[in-house]
């Protein structure tokens, strides 16, 4: 998803190499934020490969709309404004931290631009991921199923146990 002005949400994959020519397949989730703004206030962050194996769309004002009880335009406005906030935030160099819920929290301090994804969320995709994988394996055989669930869930567990991961 593009916020434009601000960035975009993705994921980028990553494959683990299992043996016989067969790989896992795993997807992160990302935020890169924009150039304009990196290059306007001289920020660093990590630059990622999104490129256009996943699809995206920008913000859904209607979506959130028909979600809430204000109007497309209030919810524009209202994003526009914390859009600027944020901007005016940057430009006198203040520590930010920005919260999007139950998908982690985007970090701003001393020039470095760091996205920390909750756990529930990172695990929520992995499950996903792994699930839909499992169900569109149709060649391989139970016990490369069970190898690809086991794995898929030691990543998952096996990550630093804070509350929000890299």
């Amino acid at each position: 998803m593009i916020i434009p002005g601000f960035g975009t949400f993705s994921f980028i994959h990553k494959r683990i190499d299992i043996g016989n020519n067969r790989f896992l397949l795993f997807q992160r989730p990302v935020f890169a934020l924009s150039e304009k703004i990196a290059q306007t206030h001289g920020l660093k962050s990590t630059r990622y490969p999104i490129n256009g194996s996943i699809p995206v769309h920008p913000l859904n004002y209607f979506y959130i709309q028909t979600q809430s009880i204000y109007t497309r335009d209030q919810i524009e406005q209202c994003v526009k404004h914390v859009l600027q906030i944020f901007n005016r935030s940057i430009a006198a160099q203040r520590n930010v931290e920005f919260t999007f819920s139950h998908i982690g929290k985007l970090h701003i301090r001393s020039g470095k631009v760091k996205m920390r994804f909750f756990k529930d969320f990172v695990n929520a995709v992995d499950e996903n991921a792994a699930k839909l994988v499992i169900e569109n394996m149709c060649n391989v055989r139970d016990k490369e199923k069970k190898l690809l669930f086991y794995s898929s869930n030691y990543f998952s567990l096996s990550r630093d146990h804070k509350h929000a991961i890299q």
